[in-house]
């Protein structure tokens, strides 16, 4: 059997800077379509749309046993078809099971939440450029603060100006308040592909799912 080939991008799926989680792009929708319903269904036509907003996924569990990992790439730029005929974002109002109230669905289910399962066990992700397009009273004014900082920053200024460094020292602690709060609430335990989400939709950061989960069996025993 012949194996699909797969697109290769020019785009640098690695560039986290402008690679913005789904549930962050959706949520600075909410406002501006007054209804969560219409911020979904806006979003999933313009990642539809060929020339539009270009979408990825990004692997947060490790490769099935057994499973050829080439069959399951860390990343991957979505074509315009996976929105188009497959899938598509829905709103609901369970964030016990759905935290960011968003789920990605399957077209072929005429609108149950219930997750695909080409997205379980993934991140999903838009291009910041394409949405600035599309966009622009709303992701590029949400980017002009960062393009007006100035440029000539000694190395030392600069190291202390980046966020990176204070989220990866913040995490661990990002983390257990989250699973205090869960355990208040009686809710499930997460994973730590859902852990690694949480970080990436609060902190817009992520540490690697080997360190969440070392983290977790920590607290969790």
């Amino acid at each position: 059997m012949a194996r699909k080939r797969r697109t290769r991008s020019k785009l640098p799926l690695g560039d986290q800077q402008r690679w913005r989680p789904l549930a962050q792009v959706y949520k600075a929708l909410c406002p501006s379509t007054g209804s969560p319903h219409l911020a979904a269904l806006d979003l999933t036509e313009a990642m539809a749309k060929p020339g539009g907003v270009r979408s990825m996924r990004r692997r947060a569990e490790r490769v099935p046993d057994g499973a050829n990992p080439d069959d399951y790439p860390e990343r991957e730029l979505l074509s315009p078809t996976f929105w188009a005929e497959q899938h598509e974002l829905l709103s609901t109002s369970d964030t016990l099971i759905h935290p960011d109230g968003l789920v990605i669905g399957l077209r072929s289910r005429h609108g149950q939440i219930m997750t695909a399962d080409a997205a379980r066990g993934y991140a999903f992700f838009a291009w910041r450029p394409d949405l600035e397009k599309a966009w622009p009273t709303i992701f590029v004014a949400a980017a002009a603060p960062v393009a007006q900082e100035p440029l000539s920053l000694s190395p030392t200024e600069s190291q202390r100006r980046k966020p990176g460094p204070r989220a990866t020292k913040d995490w661990p602690t990002h983390v257990a308040r989250e699973l205090i709060r869960r355990a208040r609430a009686g809710e499930d335990m997460p994973t730590a592909a859902q852990m690694c989400q949480f970080c990436q939709n609060t902190l817009h950061w992520q540490p690697d799912i080997r360190s969440m989960q070392k983290q977790l069996r920590r607290l969790l025993g």
